[in-house]
């Protein structure tokens, strides 16, 4: 194969690489616009949090985000009586009446199922953090599924 020929297909594969790597910065950047304009704790789906062995202000913000949704989706007639930010986890309590549901995430730089996967269980009182069995629920179901817990007859 002569020079002028290795040139030319080297060249040819140079611009298919630049060409695949704009669609994808295309494609990014309309995934950052999207995030963005969310309000949502959904934003942070997928997010890879930097470690760190004190609180960063991507995860400061992420708490506020997910207190947010919390307080936006209990079940009629409850409360958030307790919250509380932990190392990269959060935890807390929903009240109602004398009934209690306690909720937690877990280090959610190590593990994304903070969405997917959120703890609730009975609870007797806002620092009852052994409480009943252990339940998990979606976020988009955390308000159907506290919901059923506050109304668990003891």
């Amino acid at each position: 194969m002569e020079q002028a020929e290795i040139i030319k297909e080297k060249i040819e594969g140079n611009e298919a690489q630049i060409e695949a790597l704009l669609e994808e910065n295309k494609k990014l950047k309309e995934h950052l616009q999207t995030k963005s304009k969310s309000n949502s704790v959904e934003k942070w789906l997928g997010y890879e949090f930097e470690s760190s062995c004190g609180d960063t202000d991507e995860f400061l913000a992420f708490v506020k985000d997910f207190r947010k949704f919390i307080k936006e989706n209990l079940p009629d007639n409850s409360e958030l009586v307790g919250f509380n930010k932990n190392h990269f986890e959060c935890s807390g309590f929903v009240k109602r009446d004398t009934h209690y549901v306690y909720f937690s995430i877990s280090d959610v730089r190590y593990w994304q199922g903070w969405y997917d996967n959120v703890l609730i269980r009975t609870a007797k009182h806002e620092k009852d953090w052994t409480g009943g069995s252990n339940r998990f629920t979606r976020l988009p179901d955390f308000k159907k599924n506290v919901e059923y817990l506050l109304n668990f007859d003891w």
